[in-house]
């Protein structure tokens, strides 16, 4: 479950963002962009309140992303992410994707 306040904070992003309602959007995006996206669960590691995971992304890009238009082509990428939990809540993710390397496969 994700807290009506959560704070994202994603790599090379200036600046987190803030609110369900944003991270509802970013999710959105990624679904009209990889609507068959796959997400398989690496490594977890978890201490306290803590979660870390190593997850490996697998889908086609058929949606328009950062800009670039449909392509067709199948992607596959690895992101880093760190959850922090209150209340059985998230409350703040710390999100490093290699979105080089998916961009790279986007052409």
């Amino acid at each position: 479950m994700i807290s009506p306040d959560i704070v994202t904070h994603i790599a090379d992003a200036p600046e987190p963002l803030r609110g369900r309602e944003t991270w509802q959007e970013g999710v959105e995006l990624m679904k009209r962009a990889f609507p068959d996206l796959e997400a398989r669960i690496e490594d977890v590691v978890a201490a306290e309140e803590k979660v870390a995971i190593r997850v490996t992304y697998r889908g086609m890009h058929a949606g328009d992303f950062q800009d670039i238009p449909a392509t067709g082509r199948a992607v596959e990428f690895v992101s880093h992410e760190f959850y922090c939990l209150e209340d059985g809540l998230i409350v703040e993710e710390w999100l490093c994707s290699d979105t080089a390397s998916l961009l790279r496969q986007l052409g």
